[in-house]
């Protein structure tokens, strides 16, 4: 799961963009709200876009009943009404070729 949030560092992108031979490469940091769905719809959608779902799908009912009761639980601090509200990281970067 951590694959989808490992290139954020700017120094590593800044890098990765010189190397590959852009120029001017500036790379910028800040965090926005994101508002998502409520946990148990989040998780199956988050789940169905991501190789997630073949592990998943391989459990009994009860083990996926018992993995959105958890996920329910430990996302409960993100829940803002109708659905989960979080700030999530944006890295930006701008270069010429």
């Amino acid at each position: 799961m951590q694959t989808v949030f490992s290139l954020h560092k700017a120094d590593e992108l800044r890098q990765l963009a010189r190397d590959a031979g852009f120029e001017h490469v500036t790379v910028m940091r800040t965090t926005k709200p994101l508002k998502l769905p409520p946990a148990s719809d989040f998780m199956w959608q988050y789940i169905h876009s991501t190789p997630l779902v073949n592990v998943v799908e391989k459990g009994t009912d009860e083990q996926r009943f018992a993995l959105e009761r958890d996920v329910r639980e430990r996302w409960q601090e993100f829940s803002s009404g109708d659905g989960l509200a979080i700030e999530v990281g944006i890295t930006t970067l701008t270069a010429r070729h």
